[in-house]
């Protein structure tokens, strides 16, 4: 299954970012992140993560293994960019200079 369309919610009352299924099954569907942790498994790392639904208007079901991995791809795409962009910033502020 393709990871659908999502984006960004602020909550005002909530530091989290909250995130909004814009498309697919699980449309207008709004969570949260609670704890993420890395679990490694034989060469291959993966999320054990904890979620909150604050908004669920079209009454999907979200406690299905197929919506778990929908949230799990969307959060390996957010830790990507993350790690992608740490690693940039890295290297633009890195003290050494380069000798090429």
């Amino acid at each position: 299954m393709a990871v659908p369309k999502y984006s960004y919610q602020q909550n005002p009352s909530n530091e989290l970012t909250g995130f909004k299924i814009e498309d697919g099954t699980y449309k207008d569907v709004i969570y949260t992140y609670g704890k993420v942790s890395p679990i490694e498994e034989s060469e291959k790392l993966r999320l054990k993560f904890v979620y909150n639904i604050h908004e669920n208007p079209n009454k999907c079901n979200t406690d299905s293994g197929d919506f778990i991995n929908v949230i799990g791809d969307i959060l390996a795409i957010e830790v990507e960019k993350e790690n992608n962009a740490d690693s940039r910033e890295d290297r633009e502020n890195s003290p050494t200079e380069s000798n090429t």
